[in-house]
C-alpha cells in the first residue's frame, strides 16, 4: 500500500501553532508507541480509526511503515465496541500482516481501552503495540534517566 498520497496536513497547519502546542500531549502516545514498535521490528503496520495515520507516524516511521489501515466503518472510538468494529480491527490488522507488518502500532488510544490486544492476539502472533502503555513505558524511562 503506497502510504505518500494519503498524508493529512500536521495538525499545526491545519490548527495553528497555539492548538498544536495544546493537543502535543496526543503526540507523545503516539511517538512512544512508534519507538516501541520499532524495537520489534522496521517494517511497521498502524491501525487507526482516522482515514489517514497522523502526521506524526510518518516522520517518526518514515521507510518503516509498511501499512496504515482503518477498520471497515470504524469511524470513532464507540464503534470499537460493536461486534462489528471488533471484526474490522481483526480484518485490518490481519491485512497489516498480509502486507508484510511485522510489528503493529495503534494510532488509536481508543483501541488501548477495548484492548486490541488481546482481541487479535487469537489471530495473529504480531506484536501489538498500546500506545498508553508505550508512552507509561517513554515515561518510567525519562524519570528513570
Amino acid at each position: 500500500m503506497r502510504t505518500e498520497n494519503l498524508r493529512m496536513p500536521s495538525l499545526e497547519q491545519t490548527l495553528g501553532y497555539d492548538s498544536y502546542s495544546a493537543l502535543s500531549h496526543a503526540f507523545t502516545r503516539i511517538m512512544s508507541c512508534c519507538e516501541q514498535a520499532l524495537t520489534f521490528s522496521h517494517s511497521v503496520g498502524v491501525v487507526g480509526i482516522e482515514p489517514c495515520a497522523p502526521e506524526i507516524i510518518y516522520e517518526m516511521l518514515h521507510d518503516k511503515l509498511r501499512t496504515y489501515r482503518q477498520p471497515n466503518g470504524v469511524n470513532c472510538t464507540h464503534e470499537l465496541h460493536t461486534e462489528a468494529g471488533k471484526a474490522a480491527i481483526i480484518e485490518a490488522v490481519l491485512a497489516c500482516e498480509k502486507e508484510g507488518a511485522k510489528v503493529i502500532a495503534l494510532a488509536c488510544t481508543g483501541m488501548a481501552t477495548t484492548d486490541v490486544a488481546a482481541l487479535v492476539a487469537p489471530h495473529t502472533t504480531l506484536p501489538i503495540i498500546n500506545p498508553v502503555l508505550a508512552a507509561g513505558i517513554s515515561v518510567r524511562k525519562l524519570l528513570n534517566s
